[in-house]
């Protein structure tokens, strides 16, 4: 799956950061969606993530790679609240 995204686009970069969301941290899809931007701690490479009822949560290592891979998105998706 994740050879198969195509990064030199957006859709392609906004879907290789999921995969790797998925894949790597092992992240469910509820989680993924709900991340947002202050979820990402880039100084000490750790990531927020919310247990889909919001009754729970975890820090968990951003490794480099998904870090890149979150960076490279997030300079070129477009513009949302």
């Amino acid at each position: 799956m994740l050879r198969a995204c195509e990064q030199s686009t957006v859709r392609g970069k906004r879907d290789y950061a999921i995969w790797l969301l998925l894949a790597r941290l092992g992240l469910r899809a509820g989680e993924t969606v709900a991340l947002q931007l202050d979820d990402i701690d880039w100084v000490n490479a750790a990531l927020t993530v919310r247990s889909k009822k919001g009754d729970g949560w975890a820090k968990l290592p951003l490794s480099v790679e998904v870090g890149r891979a979150l960076a490279g998105y997030l300079k070129v998706r477009p513009p949302s609240p």
